[in-house]
């Protein structure tokens, strides 16, 4: 599967379908913003980015979805390297 939305539209779109999936926040890309976000659902993740990066849910974001795992690529913060990972 292939998604491009906003970030935020694609967190919202992504919990739905995979409601109990893991989601990782590739530390290496979100280092220069200065975040930290944990390991959570894609609610939690939404709701992390609401108060620590609004800025970003208006990004465009890209998702590739394979076997059972997940990559969101937010091409305004990497073009090279996914933000975010799931397995599902």
């Amino acid at each position: 599967m292939e998604l491009e939305d906003t970030l935020e539209n694609c967190l919202l779109k992504l919990e739905k379908k995979h409601a109990r999936a893991r989601v990782e926040a590739n530390e290496d890309v979100l280092h220069a913003q200065h975040v930290q976000l944990p390991v959570g659902t894609f609610a939690q993740t939404l709701q992390r980015l609401r108060a620590a990066l609004p800025q970003m849910l208006q990004n465009t974001a890209h998702v590739l979805e394979s076997g059972h795992l997940g990559k969101i690529f937010v091409l305004d913060y990497s073009e090279t390297e996914h933000v975010f990972a799931y397995t599902y």
